[in-house]
């Protein structure tokens, strides 16, 4: 949760593709449902104007029985902390947030939940418990509702854990509503189950990769080794009408948020739908347009030509990025980089000082090959 009132403002609004500056956190107003005004690095919205949020999957519909979306939040730039705002016409307003727990527990989020209804709205008044209400729901909630306005207008908090993340409803209506408020309540957390429960159940069972890798400083071996995944990464091989094993899929998580470039960046890793590593990590610029993504994963031709030519040991990683159907080659690592060596090259990247020195095309028709430019 984030450390101010969600019923306030926020601090500074994305304002341009730049990345966030270090010091930048959370947004200066309710972000707009409309797509210029979304920041790509959070939400996604498809043809139906339904919203994914990019960090855990959650799914929120532009539509929800009688309820419409009014609005989509973010509190923090790595939109690692969220909300969506539902209304029906009879003014019943529900919010569902879901936000990443740092060393807080569920039971610190509730109470500070509790603390924030009531500095906004301090004539509210805790209902008796026999006038408590749930929804149906599998999962095990903490819940409090007040009464406002001499008894008219319900307010309530539910809360509980979704694999390490903390999801929360706040929802206020009309008494005669109350059963209205609730069934939402129920469909919006069926879809969040199968929408975000899926991606945060792997990622809660993945672990943080260590990463120890740095920038290679020769040249003359990065030169060879981004040559030589350029070329050969180019090489699609024909299908021979065999059928081919389905691909495992991969789920990314978000970690931890970069910010030693200057720049705020989100850091990623792959994992199995097992939990176990996929070896694969990324860093996304957070940002109000479509982010670039740089992927760093492991070469595996640099490595055999190091380790079996030259009698070395390498474990060398590449960082790149994917433009349509071209793979451009930014560096390589030694070993899987750290999020803070990753960062900085996607600094570099995005400000104009870092340039691809290798590149294919996923048709495998086309090789560009640049290599870098003589130091001075």
């Amino acid at each position: 949760m984030g450390a101010a009132l969600r019923a306030t403002g926020w601090a500074i609004l994305f304002v341009c593709a730049t990345p966030f500056a270090a010091g930048a956190d959370v947004a200066s107003s309710p972000v707009a449902n409309t797509a210029q005004q979304i920041p790509h690095s959070i939400w996604r919205l498809d043809d139906k104007n339904d919203a994914t949020h990019l960090q855990t999957g959650l799914v929120c519909p532009a539509i929800s029985g009688n309820f419409k979306r009014t609005a989509m939040r973010f509190y923090k730039a790595s939109g690692l902390d969220v909300s969506c705002n539902y209304l029906d016409s009879e003014k019943t307003l529900v919010t569902i947030y879901l936000t990443r727990r740092g060393t807080q527990s569920v039971a610190d989020d509730f109470e500070n939940a509790k603390r924030e209804l009531t500095q906004v709205t301090p004539t509210a008044q805790p209902l008796p418990d026999t006038d408590q209400k749930a929804f149906v729901s599998d999962m095990k909630w903490s819940t409090l509702l007040y009464s406002e306005q001499d008894g008219r207008i319900h307010s309530g908090i539910w809360i509980t854990d979704l694999h390490g993340w903390t999801f929360e409803y706040r929802a206020t209506y009309a008494v005669a509503n109350e059963a209205t408020a609730l069934s939402e309540m129920a469909a919006l957390t069926d879809s969040a189950e199968k929408t975000a429960g899926t991606v945060l159940a792997t990622c809660e069972k993945s672990s943080v990769p260590e990463r120890s890798g740095v920038l290679v400083a020769d040249k003359d071996a990065m030169q060879q080794a981004l040559v030589l995944a350029s070329v050969l990464g180019a090489v699609t091989p024909d299908k021979d009408g065999h059928a081919q094993p389905a691909p495992r899929v991969v789920i990314w998580c978000p970690e931890t948020e970069i910010t030693s470039s200057g720049d705020r960046m989100l850091l990623w890793h792959a994992a199995f739908e097992d939990g176990s590593d996929a070896a694969a990590d990324r860093i996304t610029p957070e940002i109000l347009e479509d982010p670039p993504t740089l992927e760093a994963a492991p070469d595996p031709f640099g490595s055999i030509v190091q380790n079996e030519i030259k009698g070395g040991k390498a474990n060398n990683w590449t960082a790149k990025i994917y433009n349509g159907n071209k793979t451009w080659l930014f560096g390589l690592f030694s070993g899987r980089p750290t999020g803070e060596a990753l960062g900085a090259l996607m600094f570099d990247i995005t400000h104009g000082k870092a340039k691809p020195i290798g590149g294919y095309s996923a048709s495998g028709k086309n090789i560009s090959i640049q290599l870098p430019p003589e130091s001075k």
